[in-house]
């Protein structure tokens, strides 16, 4: 790697104060001989600055409604009898299974339709009448 990649490498922990004093010498030492890693520097700093100054919010997530009914499910699941879990679970999976099988279906269909389109003649795929 040559220094200039070097430099510019460096250029955002120097921006973060994170450098230690020899390497922050080193990299000012950089910015003199090199007027564009200055340049750089100096709009860098300016856009953190813009940034510092925006409000800091913290997020506003409310996951609870989500999570709510899931957890009282799982809690009932659990209160269940050990065959009645083992039926419950063995209805679950089979409905996911079935919901796969129906995706995996017409991904496939949807795949064999676009190869044959390049072996039939344009327009026979199409219903009705075009006159």
């Amino acid at each position: 790697m040559n220094s200039k990649q070097l430099d510019y490498d460096t250029l955002p922990d120097f921006l973060d104060g994170a450098l230690s004093a020899e390497k922050r010498q080193e990299f000012e030492r950089a910015m003199q001989s090199d007027p564009s890693l200055a340049r750089e520097t100096e709009e860098l700093s300016q856009v953190l600055a813009l940034l510092h100054k925006l409000p800091q919010r913290e997020p506003v997530i409310d996951v609870w409604p989500e999570l709510e009914p899931k957890l009282i499910e799982h809690q009932l699941e659990e209160r269940m009898g050990l065959f009645a879990r083992w039926r419950f679970r063995g209805t679950r999976f089979l409905s996911n299974f079935a919901s796969g099988a129906i995706l995996f279906t017409h991904a496939v269909a949807l795949n064999t339709e676009t190869k044959m389109r390049k072996y039939v003649m344009p327009g026979s795929l199409t219903s009705g009448e075009e006159a």
